[in-house]
């Protein structure tokens, strides 16, 4: 954390180093999420898939202890510039596991899913911000993903429509951000073509993809297969929504 301090970065983070994954204190600190195989998987330059555990809700959702504060406070404690928080955006914990999400007799209805999960978020941000955190970040990877051709493919094979489900998750993010909003805290998602040691999800150079306007700012930047940093530009007109990578 220093280090990003000496570079003079404005804003810092403790790097998720006490999670396994960026979604799985989710798993670990709600009840009813479980770890199962995603519907996705990784490729790299040759073709060859890796596939990946994504999580799953194995009963009604619960929040039984804080997700992130823990890390806040110690970030509040020795960070000399803004301290940053990250969280999975909501669509994490739906989108990798395709339509075996949940079981239809725990959730029969995605919208009802998603009521439950956004209010652990709502409680988290409120959490987070009483105890004076200025900076909560988002990471949606699935919108990112979901403007690739061949994964948008793959997304109706498993039963679902591409664009209902981007509309579906900018949905779930303003309703997260329900009663937080701007008023206390920078708010930014950050799209992101995620990686794993050369391999990666999504493919291709970006796409603009249309949905309701997001009530959290864009903002972000991602590194490609060969680890350089690559700006993610984006742009915005009335209700347009777009995100492209160079």
């Amino acid at each position: 954390m220093h280090l990003q301090e000496q570079v003079g970065l404005a804003v810092v983070t403790d790097g998720e180093f006490r999670r396994s994954s960026y979604w799985a204190r989710f798993v670990e600190r709600i009840e009813g999420f479980a770890i199962g195989q995603a519907a996705y998987s990784f490729r790299d330059e040759s073709g060859c898939r890796t596939p990946f555990t994504a999580p799953f809700a194995e009963a009604r959702l619960r929040r039984v202890r804080e997700l992130a504060l823990d890390e806040f406070l110690f970030l509040r404690q020795v960070a000399r510039v803004t301290p940053k928080i990250t969280l999975p955006a909501p669509s994490t914990m739906h989108f990798y596991a395709g339509r075996h999400f949940t079981d239809p007799q725990i959730y029969g209805d995605t919208r009802e899913f998603f009521a439950d999960l956004t209010l652990i978020f709502r409680q988290e941000i409120d959490s987070l911000g009483k105890a004076g955190c200025p900076y909560v970040q988002f990471d949606e990877v699935a919108i990112a993903m979901l403007c690739d051709p061949l994964l948008r493919e793959r997304a109706k094979s498993e039963g679902e429509d591409a664009d209902t489900l981007i509309d579906l998750y900018i949905d779930a993010i303003n309703q997260a951000l329900a009663r937080y909003g701007r008023r206390r805290s920078r708010l930014p998602r950050q799209f992101q073509r995620t990686l794993s040691v050369g391999r990666w999800l999504r493919g291709g150079r970006g796409a603009i993809f249309r949905g309701r306007k997001c009530n959290a700012f864009p903002a972000g930047i991602r590194y490609d297969a060969r680890w350089r940093f690559c700006p993610v530009a984006f742009r915005s007109e009335g209700q347009r929504r777009g995100a492209r990578s160079y």
